[in-house]
């Protein structure tokens, strides 16, 4: 279940296995690629996106507002203090 913050709750169906992301999936895969056996499949603009996401969470956490993202990642300007 997820409740948003006017307190609705919308249900969802359980997710199979196969859906679900295997836990031990990036520290595996950064240990293959250090040895040589993999490409990395965490490149450095997933961890860059994860934390424009992150900061966007934050300052409407802060704001009690939606913050919008655009395609790129990159705050709203209608968004940006």
């Amino acid at each position: 279940s997820i409740v948003d913050r006017k307190g609705n709750v919308s249900q969802h169906d359980p997710l199979s296995p196969d859906q679900i992301f295997p836990m031990h999936a990036p520290a595996i895969n950064l240990v293959d690629t250090v040895l040589g056996n993999a490409q990395n499949g965490s490149p450095a603009r997933h961890g860059a996106f994860a934390a424009r996401v992150t900061e966007a969470a934050c300052r409407s956490a802060r704001s009690g507002a939606n913050v919008s993202l655009d395609d790129r990642g990159n705050l709203s300007t209608s968004d940006i203090e």
